[in-house]
């Protein structure tokens, strides 16, 4: 049996074959949504493993998934067969090859975004065991992060903070099928016309009025019951949301960028002034200089 400490340094999966390269999916839908639930099944070593992708509630031109993995479990009273996703009762346990299976998973998953072009896949790791999830996260991260240039060629980029692990899309397909660049997306920058808001290197925000010629450097903060802390822009993914560190946590924030205009219409120029976001958080913006 593989230990968890080796399987992380041998996560390249270097000579590691994959129990499959094709994968056929199978769509489920409802009243609510075209497709709802995306599943693909795969025989490894005579057992066989569901690759499963669940269609989060978001923002209707968002795409937003979760991965999990379930395999056959017996029943030791009734012998009766079921899914699961925990690693303790699944009769796949110790009788296929871990780093197979973590390298069918890659595939499955790149395969997954290049079929349904996902804004974002929660890769967390999910088990009936809390320990469990902890140590299927830790596996996710490291076969991501050994695998990065295949995810940044695929257009996403991961996203880790809180415990939850995310594959985040980079760049978008147009109309016909062929994906921007990176270069041709720049994910600094968020459009919200007059305003322009850039992210700096030192994590404050530059916005400008596109229409008067001028700009101004803002730090922002957020505020956690009497205290405002300090919050480090990093980019703006799409140009439709946030990416920040506060308190040494990566989030990524919607923005409603019609409330963002009032605001900065009312606010651009002035000392400091608040806005709400969208999930209800109360943010200040400081004029610097």
């Amino acid at each position: 049996m593989i230990k968890l400490k080796n399987l992380l340094t041998e996560i390249t999966l270097t000579g590691a074959a994959p129990y499959a390269t094709e994968f056929t999916w199978d769509e489920q839908s409802s009243s609510r949504m075209d497709i709802e639930f995306v599943e693909t099944r795969v025989s490894c070593d005579g057992h066989l493993m569901a690759f499963n992708f669940d269609k989060q509630w978001g923002r209707d031109d968002e795409a937003n998934w979760s991965f999990s993995i379930l395999s056959k479990s017996t029943d030791p009273d009734t012998e009766r067969t079921g899914w699961t996703i925990s690693h303790a009762r699944s009769d796949a346990t110790g009788k296929i090859s871990y780093l197979r299976l973590m390298s069918t998973v890659l595939e499955c998953i790149l395969d997954f975004i290049r079929t349904y072009d996902a804004t974002s896949i929660d890769v967390t790791g999910s088990d009936n065991v809390p320990d469990k999830d902890l140590q299927k996260t830790r596996i996710y991260r490291a076969l991501l992060a050994a695998n990065a240039a295949e995810i940044t060629t695929a257009g996403y980029r991961v996203l880790d903070a809180s415990g939850k692990l995310y594959l985040v899309r980079r760049t978008r397909a147009d109309a016909s099928g062929i994906r921007d660049t990176d270069d041709s997306i720049n994910e600094t920058d968020m459009i919200v016309d007059p305003f322009t808001l850039k992210a700096t290197a030192t994590g404050n925000i530059k916005i400008s009025n596109n229409a008067t010629k001028t700009d101004f450097l803002y730090k922002m903060e957020a505020k956690l019951g009497f205290v405002w802390l300090p919050c480090k822009i990093q980019d703006f993914p799409q140009g439709t949301s946030i990416h920040l560190k506060v308190s040494g946590l990566d989030k990524e924030v919607p923005i409603d960028k019609k409330n963002l205009k009032t605001t900065l219409s009312a606010g651009f120029g002035k000392s400091s002034f608040e806005k709400t976001l969208k999930s209800g958080q109360l943010v200040k913006f400081t004029k610097l200089g």
